[in-house]
């Protein structure tokens, strides 16, 4: 399946972090829902760290 077809991303989670950042910038939570639902899906932010360990989890 490849991006243009791929299905709506209708079950997601919220981390503790996403919703005190949504909530401090008063972000909508209609407006990130929008966002989940686009096919294809978009990516609306990525980081480059180089202390890559701080966020790796032990298991996914």
């Amino acid at each position: 399946m490849d991006a243009l077809t791929a299905p709506p991303i209708t079950e997601y989670a919220l981390t503790e972090h996403a919703l005190y950042e949504i909530t401090g910038r008063n972000i909508p939570s209609d407006v990130v829902r929008n966002v989940l639902d686009r096919v294809p899906a978009e990516v609306v932010t990525a980081y480059r760290t180089s202390n890559i360990e701080k966020y790796r989890r032990a298991t996914p």
